[in-house]
């Protein structure tokens, strides 16, 4: 232990008095160890960023959709109290009701054609990482606002003539398409459009819009869908049981169907393995390149010490000696490049918004992986040893007399 200790000491030493060539030879090994380990980090990200996308429009994995219809009202509440019953029954935390009303809107800037109204329950921004960015999504209190509470997207306040922080209200109103009262809603949150081709979108709060509105109105809107958020290992059980349950009920002619929405995504890396495979390849090379370049340093270096490695041989140093601790000279100097370039790999990834220059945001940024910290270190040092291989054989063919001659 003592002798490697001495050789790990020495090696340092030689690298300070000779660190302007090293630290050249050992630049482009650092920075092929940055790119590599973020090239893997990055890869985490993106599979990430992929994943929340489809989260996003179908739902965590696995989200549960139960569609149904029975043959007569009374049916179709057996139906909804069964769901309900089930969610309790077995404490599912995530779920919500999602009804697509309809009808004709006014704003304070006219009449749109077209608006895309989802009613749903809170958990629902959960189940489709929905995050606003004015405003807050629904909370406990807002069933009992006199307005029905709603969350806008960006387009449908721009159609509406105002402005986009909430600073003024833009006066939504639903016309009753049965001859009823119209439903006027607040506006207490903003999310992001999708795009330009975006269509105006709203989201009501479920127990909020359906209790303003008529039993006729509700009955042409019909019945409400249900989504469940299920670990994956409880997601086939209980599609299975839920479809089982509520079968019975609908009748004859009614139908039930309990189906996976969300995908199971686990599919983001491959997606990128073609890009991350190159890179690393490149990564690669610029080793070997890096590795090259150290081996002549090296060498250039141990022509230069033939006196001190003559003398050490005339002191009884053993050849293993004299060629560990060369060697050990590339493998320190290796290992600290190593560490250099995968902090630097973190800080990038870590203060740089390279996800947002990719136009990939992400909410939840995976930690940086260690295992692509340590393998980055790891090839460092592998290639390190490898590059030392020669320059430490070449010093254990010095002679003595070599020294008396240099």
């Amino acid at each position: 232990m003592t002798g490697f200790v001495g050789a790990v000491i020495e090696a340092w030493d030689e690298i300070r008095i000779h660190r302007l060539r090293v630290s050249l030879s050992l630049l482009a090994i650092g920075l092929a160890i940055a790119v590599m380990t973020a090239t893997l980090a990055l890869g985490q990200q993106m599979a990430q960023a992929t994943q929340e996308s489809t989260e996003k429009w179908g739902g965590r994995s696995v989200t549960l959709m139960a569609e149904f219809w029975a043959e007569d009202p009374a049916g179709q509440q057996k139906v909804v109290n069964a769901v309900d019953d089930f969610v309790d029954r077995y404490e599912i935390t995530y779920t919500s009701r999602i009804l697509r009303p309809w009808g004709e809107f006014t704003t304070r800037g006219g009449a749109l054609d077209w608006v895309e109204m989802i009613a749903v329950d809170p958990a629902y921004a959960t189940i489709h990482r929905i995050e606003t960015i004015r405003g807050s999504w629904f909370g406990e209190g807002d069933v009992q606002r006199l307005a029905p509470a709603v969350v806008v997207n960006e387009m449908l306040l721009e159609m509406a003539g105002v402005p986009t922080d909430l600073s003024v209200q833009p006066d939504l109103v639903m016309k009753s398409m049965t001859g009823g009262a119209d439903i006027s809603f607040v506006v207490i949150g903003v999310v992001p459009s999708e795009g330009e081709w975006d269509s105006p979108r709203a989201y009501a709060l479920y127990d909020g819009l359906t209790a303003g509105a008529s039993e006729q109105e509700k009955q042409n809107w019909g019945s409400p869908q249900y989504e469940l958020w299920l670990t994956p290992a409880d997601a086939a059980t209980a599609q299975t049981k839920l479809q089982t349950e509520l079968q019975p009920l609908v009748g004859e002619y009614g139908y039930v169907n309990v189906y996976p929405m969300s995908q199971m995504m686990g599919g983001g890396e491959d997606f990128f393995s073609g890009i991350r495979t190159l890179i690393l390849g490149i990564g690669i090379a610029v080793l070997v390149l890096g590795a090259v370049s150290l081996v002549n340093v090296s060498l250039v270096t141990v022509q230069q010490r033939v006196r001190e490695i003559g003398i050490r041989r005339s002191f009884g140093a053993a050849s293993g000696r004299v060629f560990f601790s060369i060697m050990m000279e590339s493998v320190v100097g290796t290992f600290l490049a190593g560490v250099v370039g995968v902090a630097i790999a973190i800080v990038a990834l870590r203060y740089l918004p390279v996800m947002d220059w990719l136009m990939m945001p992400v909410q939840d940024t995976p930690p940086f992986p260690m295992g692509a910290a340590v393998q980055g270190i790891v090839w460092a040092t592998v290639i390190g040893a490898l590059a030392g291989l020669l320059p430490g054989i070449f010093a254990t063919r010095v002679r003595p007399i070599d020294a008396m001659r240099a």
